[in-house]
């Protein structure tokens, strides 16, 4: 296939072939078959978004890090990353994708340290790329800038139809905790969000839901009451775009922000 844009999507598409003949070499045909269909979406203009994570499967400690990494990188890329530096973006995606499949699989080390090691490198320069140039001659010293490896998004997903709590979302919100203790913030946003699977008015009372059961267990790991706000945005603000009645497990989700 041939991409029909130029730019991100049409680096997604040559980076991912490249994954998929990669992996087919080693005689992995699943994961081959996914950067695949991969490449076929950023072919057709699809796929702007990194790899879902709720279908791989990672030890305690890995799901944490590839969860915040993943929050991580879908910032920088709708911070104008695919636009303003589409190289570095689709390089940080295809990466972050490989280092994924290579961790869940945890078999070659070496592997997963090269994929690692490029998506580290490419979202260093992006993330470079996309702080604000500084003023030639400022009135007053700028705030000083979040440390770049302090992750305060925290993405929790969910099953279909569900508001439980699984194990990986428990330990995000874990960390979202954890990290709570050691920055300074005025609010914690819990927005949640459902696909559409389903009428717009249920849809909109379950992320209501969504966010109740995560508020609740911010409070019981430690967090005021007070400080966690909490809101409904039902079907109303995706991150992947589907028809109507279409289930899609990265809509289903609570999205915590330490403000």
């Amino acid at each position: 296939m041939k991409p029909t844009q130029q730019g991100f999507t049409a680096n997604l598409h040559q980076q991912y072939v490249a994954l998929s003949k990669a992996e087919l070499a080693e005689g992995d045909r699943y994961d081959a078959g996914i950067f695949a269909r991969r490449a076929e979406q950023a072919a057709m203009g699809k796929g702007f978004d990194p790899d879902t994570l709720w279908d791989r499967s990672f030890t305690d400690a890995n799901r944490v890090q590839v969860h915040q990494q993943w929050g991580r990188l879908k910032y920088a890329l709708d911070s104008g990353g695919r636009e303003k530096f589409p190289d570095l973006a689709s390089t940080a995606q295809t990466q972050f994708g490989c280092w994924v499949q290579e961790l869940e699989e945890n078999n070659q080390p070496n592997d997963i340290k090269n994929c690692r090691d490029g998506y580290e490198a490419a979202m260093k320069k992006l993330e470079d790329a996309l702080k604000p140039k500084p003023m030639a001659k400022a009135p007053e010293p700028a705030k000083p800038a979040p440390a770049p490896d302090v992750v305060r998004k925290f993405p929790v997903f969910f099953d279909f139809n569900s508001t439980e709590l699984t194990e990986g979302s428990r330990a995000l919100i874990e960390a979202a905790y954890k990290t709570s203790q050691k920055v300074s913030y005025s609010i914690i946003d819990a927005t949640g969000h459902a696909d559409r699977a389903g009428p717009d008015g249920y849809n909109l009372k379950l992320s209501e839901r969504r966010a109740a059961a995560v508020k609740a267990e911010l409070v019981r790991l430690g967090v005021a009451a007070n400080k966690v706000v909490t809101l409904g945005k039902g079907e109303r603000d995706p991150l992947t775009q589907t028809d109507d009645g279409v289930r899609e497990p990265q809509n289903r989700r609570v999205e915590i922000v330490l403000k």
